[in-house]
């Protein structure tokens, strides 16, 4: 996987592809231990703005 970012994103609701960023969300994964050392996966996921205007969705993030 690359750690490059996505250029855009679609909205899930219209479908309508974005190129506006409207911010950064951290979502934090716990796994179970390995070892007896917790485990956790940190992602960093882009939120996009959806331009389509009729869209009731004002936002929505990568999946």
């Amino acid at each position: 996987m690359s750690g490059r970012l996505a250029p855009n994103g679609i909205c899930p609701e219209c479908g309508t592809t974005s190129r506006q960023r409207h911010g950064w969300r951290r979502r934090r994964i716990e796994d179970f231990p390995a070892q007896g050392q917790a485990v956790w996966i940190e992602l960093k996921v882009c939120r996009w703005r959806c331009l389509n205007t009729d869209c009731r969705r004002r936002t929505f993030s990568d999946r």
